[in-house]
């Protein structure tokens, strides 16, 4: 509407429209309804509805019987495209739902006193240290009907404090570790994943040299705690360390 205003908007200058300046006709346009109507306005010949002149009475009439005459389709709340899309989210969550339950069947159950391994964070051992973290499993807890099946875990220093599921836990039943399967959890206290990581890794991610000798004095850190030194120590530079694990 303001597009319309503009262009059809009469110079003084001109006597013209901005389009007929340009396009050198007027605007083609269907509001010859609307200027008849404002010029019987303009010279007050418009009072009450029946004083509108025939030509936009017959205008209004034939309009009128024309959307009287002409079929509608009624929207109705169950019209095809509602249906479609309700029927492509209930195939959508059944096919997640499906999804679901066999990642729950390929999910691997395990049992009380079975030998389990957690990965061990880069952060939690040095280099040469084991990446694996060998467990044993003390107890299965089950919830929302079976299908968050986790397992609490111990290792030789003692319990973890956590959960864990399945996806975190890595099948070591076929590793020979006798310590492990006779291990008497009775008597272990409970700490947390990060300190099972580091006793079982000796790491010591404080106490970390930075000599440029050999270590073999009480100067350096390491041999001052009667700790070894890691492949983090000295920025591991140093070829000739006598500390090393």
């Amino acid at each position: 509407p303001v597009m319309l205003a503009i262009n059809n908007c009469v110079c003084q200058s001109t006597q013209k429209t901005p389009y007929e300046i340009v396009f050198g006709q007027p605007a083609r346009h269907e509001h010859d309804f609307w200027l008849q109507l404002h010029k019987q306005h303009k010279n007050n010949l418009i009072i009450d509805e029946e004083d509108l002149p025939e030509s936009i009475s017959d205008m209004i009439n034939t309009n009128d019987d024309k959307f009287l005459n002409e079929d509608f389709s009624i929207i109705c709340p169950s019209s095809p495209l509602p249906l479609l899309s309700t029927t492509s989210q209930i195939t959508h969550t059944k096919r997640l739902y499906e999804k679901y339950q066999s990642g729950l069947k390929k999910e691997k159950k395990f049992q009380v006193n079975d030998i389990v391994g957690l990965k061990i964070s880069d952060v939690d051992r040095s280099n040469l240290s084991a990446s694996i973290l060998p467990c044993k499993i003390i107890e299965i807890s089950h919830k929302d009907e079976g299908f968050n099946t986790q397992y609490k875990l111990a290792t030789m220093n003692g319990i973890i404090n956590n959960w864990f599921s399945s996806a975190d836990i890595i099948d070591m039943s076929e590793t020979v570790s006798a310590d492990l399967r006779q291990l008497d959890t009775n008597i272990l206290p409970v700490i947390t994943f990060i300190q099972a990581c580091q006793a079982f890794t000796k790491f010591k991610p404080i106490n970390i040299c930075k000599c440029s000798g050999l270590c073999n004095t009480k100067r350096c850190p390491c041999k001052r705690q009667s700790l070894l030194c890691c492949t983090k120590c000295h920025r591991g530079k140093c070829i000739s360390c006598k500390n090393k694990t």
